[in-house]
């Protein structure tokens, strides 16, 4: 029977792993701007190493890295303190349909990294399976269109 942890990366010990996870979730689920896979061994480290910019979380069966999620805390005014930003989560496809991202919003929920008073994430429009999980947890979409403006280097 499996035993499911998720951990916050306190070493890169699953950052390879990560990183090709990464990988396959831009793959999967076509992100809306080019994506650089460089960046994500630098996500990585700068996450591992820097904490209190946020936290990754490696989902693991015993030994076995099957997913992650990275949670970004930021203040809002709106929400009156800091909400936790699942900016990716990925599950490997072996793994699904387990409870596994179920059990990591609600480990969010109980936890409430960086005293967080709420938990926003996007979905695409095609992963109809991820919005179906996420409405089952009592996310609701907000009216507000989320607008990006990538900056050069």
């Amino acid at each position: 029977m499996p035993t499911f942890a998720y951990t916050p990366m306190t070493d890169l010990t699953h950052a390879a792993g990560v990183v090709a996870m990464m990988a396959s979730l831009y793959r999967e689920d076509q992100p809306c701007a080019v994506i650089d896979p460089e960046r994500f061994p630098v996500t990585v480290a700068t996450l591992v190493g820097q904490p209190e910019r946020g936290r990754i979380l490696a989902i693991t069966d015993g030994p076995v890295l099957c997913g992650y999620a990275i949670l970004i805390p930021f203040w809002s005014n709106e929400f009156g303190g800091t909400v936790i930003l699942v900016d990716e989560m990925y599950v490997a496809s072996e793994y699904r349909g387990r409870g596994i991202g179920r059990a990591v919003l609600a480990g969010i929920e109980a936890e409430r990294p960086y005293e967080a008073m709420a938990v926003l994430l996007e979905v695409s429009a095609g992963n109809v399976r991820a919005r179906g999980l996420y409405e089952s947890v009592g996310m609701k979409e907000r009216h507000y269109a989320t607008l990006a403006k990538q900056f050069g280097r």
